[in-house]
């Protein structure tokens, strides 16, 4: 039983996902606009952050999107919806360990830097995501 037939209402996720399920095979075309889309969408990010003279800009940002919707877009080729939600949640996991990473608490002055950052990466990577879906 996978959720969608179960004669109750479909989990959040099942109907997030009902677009990617009907894919069955994303052609070339596809899959260079998905990331292609991913890549200007994160490199938006990084620019914004570069012309505010911030850590992170267009190059950290657009790769996270790019490699986001490759993941995702790939998942959906190789191991279907099942296998795509693993990815997206094992995306979700390992961009929230490098944001953790860049989140820095000062001790002097008992401030903490770098949350909008490490905010910024999970945003490019769910955009990434969101496109690797197809989910315009």
């Amino acid at each position: 039983m996978n959720g969608f037939n179960s004669g109750r209402r479909p989990h959040w996720g099942a109907a997030f996902f009902m677009k990617a399920a009907a894919v069955t095979e994303l052609g070339w075309s596809d899959a260079v606009l998905r990331l292609l889309v991913a890549g200007v969408l994160g490199g938006a990010l990084g620019l914004n952050r570069y012309l505010h003279h911030k850590n992170i800009g267009v190059r950290t940002l657009g790769l996270v999107a790019i490699m986001s919707a490759a993941l995702v877009a790939g998942s959906m080729e190789a191991a279907g919806l099942e296998g795509t939600s693993r990815v997206i949640q094992g995306i979700i996991t390992g961009i929230g360990f490098i944001g953790a990473g860049v989140i820095v608490r000062e001790q002097g002055d008992h401030t903490v830097r770098g949350l909008t950052t490490a905010a910024t990466v999970w945003v490019a990577a769910a955009i990434g995501a969101l496109c690797g879906l197809g989910s315009w």
